[in-house]
């Protein structure tokens, strides 16, 4: 049956039976908002109308107060009666005996819970929806604003449970001060340590869920006036609901053309710095509606990194090459996979940083966070979203002298190089050099007399610079690496020492040698041992660097070596108070995380800090 047969049957069935014009109204553009009760099945009654209303207007926030009928046979005066004097009861002996006109008079009756509390939450926008209105046979339009979903808060039981807490914290504190011990707990650890927050760990702190919470709590409630639909108020607004204007409006396009410009697609959902959705929040029909270019865009900007076989399986309905002439504009080829571009999905340091990292996964396929991260300077959080979307963390056996490192998802560590997919070059000469001279690691090509730009590619030789690949041993993983300030000793052997330590932090001083004799075999095993013992200092038989030449906390580092040369395991405190000793200064947290790091392991939150060595010996 063709589409005409199917369409005059149709009519048959359900024909038109009135034709009306239609006009969009503007009076009410910003200020029509959609209520939702998605628990009421039925309007308000007349002695059921709320009776308070208040607002948040930052946070989006509108609260109804809706009345309860104390009378009704289906309430329990009980429970009411806990509920309502929850505010004002007292919790303990303690705080009658503090108040003792708190418990109330012998004519005074408790107050009972006679209202519920509606909360507001902002439904996210899937489409445009409008209220129309009629009139004379006249169909008038006025968009939705926002829509709002109304549930109870039930903030009455949140109140008991916390006065509960209160009350057994109320006690405690008077049986202690009854037995003469101290109520006022001293400052952690934690305290002690000065936090220092870069703009990005205030932005990404501004921007968690926690923070916006915390924001919404603080801010104070507006009242509101609420009005019903039968009152005068309510009739004023429905005649704004009316066009003022009714005049015919000429439209050249085809019709489906106009009525995308009265309602624009969809913005495509991205990761960016405001939102990040994850992989499966967009359905496969609301693809089906955007072109090739969206579609992929939406598609790669939430898995951020795909193989070309999973692309054409989700669009099947483009042929490769359609698909790939996409990416090439949207996504950089890395080790036979695509990866989104960093300004799609993220914006400022976080897009530079990616942009590196993108370029040490192509030189190597695997990298060590620590050499992205003290080149990336971001905060732990960051530096691990980064590395997780588009990586997976390998953890080596315990026998193995190797950290934990990063590879790329959908790889399987092989040790065959894929071939170099021609996109990379225009990625490589262009955003990934703007992004290495923002980090600080090239200079902007000089300019020769003839033109051209001096040397060879600056961005080439970074690659080689900030990853060259090397092994620990015959059997340990290619590990990309990023750049050491300072760190370029002439002498090969100070320079392959240099090199473990700054990756590894600390080594058996065996298998240093070892891996000495292995790289340089001409070189006496004698003038190997003195090399070692210039640059490094032993502590329980490993080495550790005298100083290393990429922290910019060299001071407290000593002060933590210090520490550990008198005994392989330190308490949190002891490294604290060390350093406020030695120094007159609050270790910093990132100094803190970081020296720790290099030098030992903690096996939980409150366990020591264990020499790595020592604790390797023992795990394993």
């Amino acid at each position: 049956m063709d589409s005409a047969s199917i369409r005059a049957r149709l009519d048959a069935e359900d024909p038109i039976v009135k034709t009306m014009p239609v006009f969009l109204n503007s009076q009410l553009a910003s200020n029509l908002h959609l209520f939702q009760f998605p628990i009421r099945s039925r309007p308000f009654s007349e002695g059921g109308q709320p009776i308070e209303a208040r607002i948040k207007s930052k946070s989006q926030v509108i609260e109804l107060d809706l009345p309860l009928d104390t009378r009704s046979v289906i309430y329990d005066p009980a429970q009411g009666e806990t509920f309502g004097s929850s505010d004002s009861a007292p919790r303990t002996i303690y705080d009658r005996a503090a108040d003792p006109d708190s418990g109330g008079g012998a004519g005074s009756s408790p107050k009972k819970l006679d209202r519920m509390t509606l909360t507001s939450t902002k439904v996210p926008p899937i489409t445009t929806y409008y209220v129309a209105a009629f009139r004379d046979d006249e169909m008038h339009l006025s968009p939705v604003a926002s829509t709002l979903q109304f549930t109870p808060s039930l903030k009455h039981i949140d109140r008991l449970a916390q006065q509960d807490r209160d009350a057994k914290k109320r006690v405690d504190e008077e049986e202690k001060r009854a037995r003469g011990e101290q109520v006022d707990k001293k400052p952690s650890a934690a305290m002690l340590l000065s936090r220092v927050e870069t703009e990005d760990m205030a932005s990404a702190r501004q921007k968690s869920i926690t923070h916006m919470r915390k924001v919404q709590d603080e801010e104070k409630f507006a009242p509101l006036d609420y009005y019903n639909e039968m009152t005068d108020h309510a009739e004023q607004v429905l005649n704004r609901m009316f066009a003022l204007y009714t005049a015919e409006i000429s439209v050249r396009d085809t019709p489906a053309a106009y009525l995308a410009r009265l309602v624009p697609p969809v913005e495509i959902p991205s990761m960016t710095e405001d939102t990040r959705r994850k992989p499966g929040s967009v359905s496969r029909e609301e693809m089906k509606v955007m072109t090739l270019d969206m579609r992929i865009q939406c598609l790669m900007t939430n898995a951020h990194i795909l193989r070309i076989e999973d692309i054409l399986r989700v669009i099947p309905t483009s042929t490769q090459d359609e698909i790939e002439a996409v990416l090439r504009r949207l996504c950089v080829p890395v080790r036979g996979l695509w990866i989104v571009r960093s300004n799609l999905v993220y914006a400022g340091r976080e897009a530079v940083a990616r942009d590196f990292l993108i370029n040490m996964f192509h030189e190597s396929r695997d990298v060590l966070r620590s050499n992205f991260a003290s080149t990336a300077l971001l905060d732990v959080e960051t530096t691990k979203q980064l590395l997780s979307d588009i990586a997976v963390l390998v953890r080596p056996g315990t026998a193995d002298t190797f950290a934990p490192f990063w590879r790329l998802k959908y790889t399987d560590g092989s040790a065959d190089e894929p071939p170099v997919h021609p996109a990379y070059a225009e990625f490589e000469h262009t955003q990934l050099q703007q992004s290495m001279q923002e980090l600080g690691l090239v200079q902007a090509p000089k300019k020769t007399a003839a033109g051209g730009t001096k040397g060879k590619s600056a961005s080439a030789g970074l690659a080689r610079a900030a990853s060259g690949t090397a092994s620990s041993g015959a059997s340990g993983p290619a590990l990309a690496r990023a750049p050491v300030a300072n760190a370029q000793p002439v002498d090969p052997v100070l320079k392959s020492i240099a090199t473990v330590l700054v990756e590894h932090g600390v080594v058996l001083e065996s298998a240093m040698l070892a891996h000495l004799q292995a790289e340089h075999p001409d070189v006496d095993n004698d003038e190997l041992q003195a090399k070692v013992a210039e640059t490094c200092r032993v502590l329980h038989g490993s080495v550790v660097l005298k100083v290393r030449p990429d922290t910019k906390f060299e001071q407290y580092r000593q002060v933590v070596l210090d520490l550990f040369e008198k005994k392989t395991s330190v308490k949190k405190n002891e490294v604290i108070i060390a350093i406020q000793k030695a120094t007159g200064q609050n270790v910093p947290v990132k100094a803190f995380m970081e020296i720790t790091a290099e030098l030992a392991v903690q096996a939980g939150p409150k366990a020591p800090f264990v020499w790595k060595s020592v604790a390797n010996a023992e795990s394993s």
